[in-house]
């Protein structure tokens, strides 16, 4: 690095500066990676440090050393996927999802780390240089990824799956890029099983809405979006095409009526949400009672 010139030394790209200080780190402490905060932050000091300039690639790398340097540990969040029943316990029948989980599952069991993205962020680099990086990411990607669908084609055949349910290989890329992020929520039967029946909340669903009304306005509305689900389910349970009880009636499904069904909509969503605040024995001041209102019937109107 002292014999480049200038231009050179600015357009390393972060990661390889992030792996030379790396190795200068380790050998002056007996092989140990920086992995405490304090140790962190001083060799974050000592990438800062190392360019006379104000190098963009350096603060990159600088800025990188906090959430960089982490053992390769998956999120407890995706490792309860991957530790499912439903992935350890397979059968002819089971979705593509649990075999792909299964193998992952393996993978991790074998290489302490989940399989490569392949993903390689921005970063100041000369163009032919990211490039050469950039292949060598998305090559271990894929020899990642045949490994995972070698181990399914392998557990598909000793659980005599049939052909037609074979996993499709890219079911089995888009799961190894986003391994790292899946997620497993198990939810409840829809609290609306019989469209006519009154709307009754269970008391802690309840709180969780009213709760989430707190925060969420303008950052998270998924609360909302499960009462504009509830109140479209509703109507089509309560709305047949004809007055003889044949197939259920999609609300805006007829022309003439689209604006009249969004109404009967809104005001059933009003309901669920009323319900909802008085279940929670609690209750939604203004103005983010009527904040959370006017929101509601925005994504009503839009589905």
């Amino acid at each position: 690095m002292q014999a480049m010139s200038a231009h050179d030394l600015g357009h390393i790209p972060y990661l390889l500066l992030l792996l030379h200080f790396l190795q200068r780190w380790r050998a002056e402490h007996d092989g140990a990676p920086p992995l405490s905060y304090k140790d962190k932050t001083a060799f974050r000091d000592m990438v800062r440090n190392a360019a006379s300039l104000d190098e963009e690639n350096f603060n990159e790398a600088a800025a990188a050393v906090l959430k960089s340097l982490n053992l390769p540990e998956p999120p407890s969040s995706a490792l309860a996927v991957l530790k499912s029943p439903e992935a350890q316990s397979l059968t002819a029948t089971s979705s593509s999802f649990w075999y792909i989980a299964n193998a992952i599952h393996k993978f991790y069991a074998d290489h302490k780390q989940l399989p490569l993205p392949g993903a390689l962020p921005d970063m100041k680099a000369k163009s032919a240089d990211y490039i050469q990086l950039q292949n060598i990411y998305k090559s271990k990607a894929r020899e990642d990824c045949a490994e995972v669908t070698k181990t399914i084609r392998h557990l598909e055949k000793e659980h005599e799956r049939r052909s037609e349910l074979s996993t499709p290989s890219t079911e089995i890329e888009a799961f190894c890029k986003g391994a790292a992020h899946i997620k497993l929520v198990r939810g409840k039967a829809s609290a609306l099983q019989q469209a006519h029946a009154p709307m009754v909340w269970d008391v802690e669903a309840a709180k969780v809405v009213v709760d989430s009304l707190q925060g969420m306005l303008g950052l998270d509305n998924t609360a909302l979006i499960y009462i504009a689900f509830l109140a479209y389910d509703n109507f089509i349970g309560t709305h047949d095409q004809d007055a003889f009880g044949s197939a259920p009636r999609v609300p805006g499904s007829r022309d003439m009526e689209v604006e009249a069904d969004s109404d009967k909509v809104v005001g059933t969503a009003y309901m669920i949400l009323d319900k909802a605040i008085s279940q929670a024995g609690t209750f939604v001041e203004n103005p983010l009672y009527d904040e959370a209102k006017e929101e509601l019937e925005k994504i009503v109107r839009e589905m």
